[in-house]
């Protein structure tokens, strides 16, 4: 089964990269290219993160944790922006809906860093104690799962 999961991995990673290069390569990108390489970036991240957490590889594990732990929050955005983009030709599209990020952002700079950089003995902060609850690890992964789905509902309408 590992052996499985480590060919996925590996194929997964090889094409998000080969993806990544031919876009970055095209004479003439617009923006849902470059949004596209934003997108194909973080799903080689993410890729990453599981397979540095399936054969405990500590500094990969650590560099990409941000991308792990909020995939929910910042891909379904990410997908919202690339759809919208593809239709709109205003100029400062990107500016206009940065606010869908805000939940992301919110989250790395109050959650994720700061767990991050707790120690295993204790946390940075009295707050993040709730992190052991398998309670709030349960509701945050429903809420991220749902928080995706409706990005994908909103860019499909």
């Amino acid at each position: 089964m590992v052996f499985l999961a480590n060919f996925a991995m590996a194929i997964s990673i090889v094409v998000n990269v080969v993806v990544v290069f031919i876009l970055l390569k095209k004479s003439t990108r617009n923006l849902p290219d470059t949004i596209l390489v934003g997108i194909y970036t973080f799903l080689f991240l993410l890729v990453l993160g599981f397979y540095s957490r399936l054969h405990q590889i500590e500094f990969i594990n650590y560099v990409t944790f941000i991308i792990y732990d909020g995939t929910g929050y910042i891909l379904g955005p990410l997908l919202y922006v690339y759809i919208k983009s593809l239709y709109s030709k205003e100029e400062g599209f990107v500016r206009k809906e940065i606010y869908h990020f805000i939940p992301f952002f919110f989250l790395l700079i109050f959650l994720y860093l700061p767990n991050a950089l707790s120690s295993e003995e204790s946390f940075l902060f009295d707050y993040l104690q709730i992190l052991e609850n398998d309670t709030f690890a349960i509701t945050e992964t429903y809420f991220q799962a749902f928080y995706f789905i409706g990005y994908c509902i909103a860019s499909w309408l």
